[in-house]
């Protein structure tokens, strides 16, 4: 019968002619546009995945040059360079850092304030705000440095809490104020007898001449 499937002459069995008709009338009106959508799929697909290892290698390179940076030069050029990745962030604070112990103490302060600014919810942020106060402290600005030690610890609570404490104790004691600032580190001990900070302010009450507060058992 016409429409039944022909054996070729090599034995493979081939389509009827009607059905051939139809696949390659298909083809005709709709291969085009699939073939298009497919190289497409197939192109956006590339290109993610490149664009996907090309951030991964990014970061890769941020934190390499990041590791091997020994100026605020070096720091800066990376946050420049990679902006977005994970090291340019730390790169800020870090160049931060290392203007603050070159006695760049007003570019330090600024960097500070920068990454306040682009990083206000990054885990680093409450440090940043206490090294830019630990700015004016260094210039000798000890009133202003001091309030915003205060205000710093009036803030919800965090990991850099104690040194905020610490530093409003180096001013009063810098403003000859060695009561208060014995005071502070007293407090300290006896509302925090577990803290890690704690043999800090005990040292820092020995140096002032005092005595670590004795704390009753269970308190």
């Amino acid at each position: 019968m016409a429409d039944e499937q022909q054996p070729a002459a090599d034995g493979v069995r081939v389509a009827p002619t009607d059905e051939v008709g139809e696949v390659l009338d298909f083809l005709r009106r709709y291969g085009r546009p699939l073939l298009v959508g497919a190289a497409a799929a197939v192109l956006i697909f590339g290109v993610t995945n490149w664009r996907r290892a090309q951030r991964a290698t990014r970061a890769a390179e941020a934190s390499r040059l990041w590791l091997g940076a020994q100026s605020p030069e070096q720091l800066q050029l990376v946050r420049q360079q990679y902006p977005g990745t994970p090291a340019a962030a730390i790169a800020l604070l870090s160049e931060a850092a290392a203007l603050f112990h070159a006695g760049r103490y007003d570019e330090a302060a600024a960097r500070h304030e920068e990454f306040q600014t682009r990083f206000a919810k990054h885990p680093m942020a409450p440090a940043a705000a206490l090294n830019r106060i630990t700015c004016l402290e260094a210039q000798g600005r000890l009133d202003e440095a001091l309030a915003q030690y205060e205000s710093f610890t009036g803030t919800p609570t965090n990991a850099f809490t104690p040194l905020a404490r610490f530093g409003a104790g180096r001013c009063l004691e810098a403003l000859g104020r060695k009561d208060e600032a014995r005071a502070v580190y007293e407090e300290f001990i006896v509302a925090h007898p577990d803290s890690p900070w704690t043999a800090q302010a005990e040292a820092a009450l020995l140096y002032l001449g005092g005595h670590a507060a004795a704390v009753a058992p269970g308190t």
